[in-house]
């Protein structure tokens, strides 16, 4: 028998997830993709045992009394990031928040620690959906993987997860990850070609989705471009991405993102789709390094980063992002999967003011880890 592992008082205060919260239906008018969120998260406890196998060690998780989250109004005023104190405290100033993350490799929460974080921030930021940047699942044995039988049965994560396709994908569902496109599998799966908001193409690997939400418009472009095959990421696909973000109108309420798995992806458009890009979208995200970073654009385009890896990295992380109102922007910061949430600071932080520029943030509290270094992490 596995020795049980009974968590310090410190670890159960991060474990303890709120799902609850205190929405009326008539409170927000969320429009497709993530909408039927608080519905089907309300009232919902973390009262159970994680069993982490692929660690050899079970964790036990007390019983957790949960906690009701006040309702935060969407009109709030102008706050100084810098005087914020705490995570829990931006949350409740934002608009809604959601989760982006990759390469977890066929990992479910409950096989891995990264992925049992990561389940448990969507909780505790009350995230409203959650996109994957690829490598989600592997070649191999399916029954070893968990991923697929937990985001297509669980309530919230069957409405609210958005997943870009990726080699990964592709092995799983087809011969290889050169296997162009047979990773569409997951989204078919998922239903998500059936989903409110989202337009899939005929090769049900690439979408573009679209909610509504308190008022703020959110386009999500995800294309594929496995890191590997022949011809990984063909002119057809770049030429949809190009074309669904230039055919988005902004009026300031709109949130512009761009997916796809390979890296620095935006140097394989030619110059001119490039700068589109880089000036019309606000977030652009790619994977496959494992390793979270910036890439190197100017303040005034849009705020580009690999996503780093849930999993199989030496630094597991994802990314958390806050929407913030007066003035429209996005806060996007750099967590560790397997810690607690904090502000961070330095190079894990980001705040991207839609029709602005980049800038770091600056909070009295934030934190640095990982690449970037924190001798408290």
């Amino acid at each position: 028998m596995k020795e049980k592992l009974w968590l310090t008082v410190a670890t159960l205060a991060y474990l303890t997830v709120v799902y609850s919260c205190s929405v009326s239906p008539s409170a927000t008018q969320d429009v497709g993709f993530g909408a039927d969120y608080r519905s089907d998260r309300a009232n919902h406890d973390l009262r159970e045992e994680i069993s982490l196998e692929s660690v050899g060690t079970d964790l036990v998780v007390a019983d957790m009394a949960s906690e009701v989250l006040p309702d935060v109004a969407p009109d709030v005023p102008q706050v100084a990031l810098n005087d914020l104190l705490a995570i829990g405290e931006l949350d409740d100033l934002s608009l809604f928040t959601f989760l982006v993350f990759s390469d977890n490799k066929g990992d479910a929460p409950g096989q891995s620690l990264s992925m049992t974080g990561v389940e448990l921030a969507v909780g505790e930021m009350d995230a409203r959906f959650a996109i994957g940047l690829g490598d989600h699942l592997k070649g191999g044995s399916r029954e070893l993987q968990g991923f697929v039988p937990f985001v297509t049965s669980d309530p919230w994560w069957s409405t609210a997860f958005y997943p870009n396709i990726a080699d990964g994908e592709n092995a799983y569902y087809g011969s290889s990850q050169g296997d162009w496109g047979a990773g569409a599998g997951l989204l078919v799966d998922l239903g998500l070609c059936e989903s409110p908001g989202v337009t899939c193409r005929d090769n049900h690997a690439e979408y573009h989705a679209v909610q509504t939400l308190d008022d703020i418009t959110v386009h999500l472009i995800s294309v594929h471009y496995p890191d590997s095959g022949e011809d990984q990421f063909p002119e057809a696909s770049r030429a949809y991405l190009v074309s669904e973000i230039e055919a988005v109108e902004k009026s300031g309420k709109e949130i512009i993102i761009g997916a796809a798995h390979t890296g620095m992806w935006v140097q394989m458009l030619e110059p001119a789709d490039q700068e589109l890009v880089l000036s019309k979208a606000d977030l652009l995200l790619g994977a496959t390094t494992h390793f979270y970073e910036r890439y190197d654009y100017p303040d005034h385009q849009a705020l580009f980063l690999n996503t780093g890896a849930a999993g199989y990295s030496l630094f597991n992380n994802y990314l958390q992002v806050n929407v913030l109102d007066n003035p429209l922007r996005l806060i996007v910061q750099n967590m560790p999967a397997e810690a607690e949430r904090t502000l961070q600071a330095g190079g894990n932080c980001w705040v991207k003011n839609i029709g602005g520029l980049v800038e770091p943030c600056d909070f009295k509290n934030g934190h640095s880890w990982g690449m970037f270094g924190d001798e408290g992490l």
